[in-house]
């Protein structure tokens, strides 16, 4: 029982304002997960937080927000109201500056062009426009000649005319439904010496764009049926690292070879052809990883490389898979033993699933050992290729364990139809 004077009842919290309590920097990181609308509302949940939107380094705005009749006009009066507020900060007049700008609008406002300039003459890092309707309008050309810029995203705006940019600490460049022809792309990127990743999408009236940057590592690129890229969509980026490939024509590339240091492919949709695929592919010696989905021009793939590489295929109209599984040295030295452990064959495994998208297959191995699964991971796993029906296997050894063999393909075809095991007395 108690005694009455409370000691063992729950302190009365009525009243106290948690929120207020919490440090600056994580009150910062709250609100900068909203938009600047959304920050502005819920200044009225604490005290601290009724100014506390002047101090954040992010102004955020979409059409997202709700003002319910006349947004259009409520939603214009609160941005210019915001830049007019935050007009010190953004030129650095005072110790809150803005970093990141984010304004994404159908509506036609007089007065956008006069924000960006504003915007322009700021230090920001990232920018992040998709303005549909400024295609009828001039492009504030100013923004693309700014020393701070690190990130930059532009959808759906039109600058036909530049002549030069200077983006010199750019590190991310996304261009999403531009009107940008080649000449303009090409003045862009010239003034984007510090550039690593560079996404382009659905940019209309490229017609033969050239993608030339010593300090690119991703490029992605992407069209539609309706405004495909021209024959020839060229590639100089000698460091690049990762490639991804959306679209119809926009693979023709002649160029892409010479980037020796590319480990990571994708190809979506593209119409590319078996030689020129294969021909890639062996030009590339740091190669990790091949994605393909709906490329359905291919007919028959020709692969050379250990269990480790990473495939990935999604090619119904694939007659043949041809695949060559080298472990690295493996042939170049006939007289260091080769071993097939827990790693090559779950390797294997995985590397096979991924290739369950023909009903023919031709594998080239060094030994029978190299197809013989574990007992165990047969047990741990399901077949890899569920679906082929016709089998050839290739060897550099004599079969001495036909019968293991034949029980481990068995496991891993379940559905095989005819089997063909030769034996080859040279190197692949």
């Amino acid at each position: 029982m108690h005694d009455g004077k409370g000691e063992d009842q729950e302190p009365n919290t009525a009243g106290v304002d948690r929120l207020s309590e919490l440090p600056d920097n994580v009150i910062h990181y709250i609100l900068s997960l909203v938009s600047t609308v959304d920050v502005v509302r819920m200044s009225i949940l604490s005290k601290r937080w009724q100014r506390m939107w002047y101090s954040l380094p992010v102004l955020c705005f979409s059409d997202s927000a709700d003002f319910g009749k006349s947004k259009s006009t409520k939603l214009c009066k609160f941005v210019g109201k915001c830049f007019t507020l935050r007009k010190n900060d953004l030129l650095n007049v005072t110790d809150t500056t803005i970093t990141k700008v984010m304004l994404s609008t159908t509506y036609s406002w007089s007065r956008t062009c006069s924000w960006l300039r504003l915007v322009a003459k700021s230090n920001i890092k990232e920018l992040d426009l998709d303005l549909p309707w400024l295609r009828k309008h001039r492009f504030p050309l100013e923004l693309l000649c700014s020393k701070s810029l690190t990130h930059l995203r532009l959808s759906c705006v039109s600058f036909p005319n530049l002549h030069s940019a200077s983006l010199p600490s750019l590190i991310s460049l996304s261009l999403e439904s531009l009107l940008l022809d080649d000449h303009a792309f090409h003045n862009l990127l010239l003034g984007c010496c510090s550039l690593e990743k560079l996404l382009i999408k659905y940019c209309h009236h490229l017609s033969n764009p050239k993608v030339s940057n010593s300090s690119l590592k991703f490029l992605e690129i992407g069209s539609s049926y309706a405004y495909d890229f021209g024959e020839m969509f060229r590639v100089d980026a000698i460091n690049l690292e990762s490639f991804i490939c959306h679209g119809s024509r926009i693979c023709c590339m002649s160029t892409l070879a010479s980037c020796g240091k590319l480990r990571n492919l994708t190809f979506s949709q593209s119409r590319i052809k078996d030689q020129w695929l294969e021909d890639l592919i062996f030009r590339l010696p740091v190669l990790e990883s091949l994605t393909l989905e709906y490329c359905n021009e291919l007919r028959n793939i020709k692969i050379c490389r250990s269990p480790s590489f990473k495939i990935s295929m999604n090619v119904r109209s694939l007659v043949e898979a041809n695949v060559t599984l080298s472990p690295v040295g493996h042939w170049k030295d006939n007289f260091l033993p080769v071993v097939y452990d827990t790693s090559w064959y779950t390797n294997l495994l995985y590397f096979l699933s991924n290739l369950d998208c023909s009903k023919n297959m031709d594998l080239r191995v060094y030994s029978e050992e190299a197809l013989i699964f574990p007992d165990e991971l047969r047990r741990a796993h399901d077949a890899p290729l569920p679906t082929v029906k016709h089998l050839k296997v290739t060897t550099c050894r004599s079969l001495m364990r036909n019968t293991d063999l034949q029980d481990s393909l068995f496991w891993a075809l379940p559905t095989l139809e005819t089997m063909r095991l030769d034996l080859r007395n040279r190197q692949f």
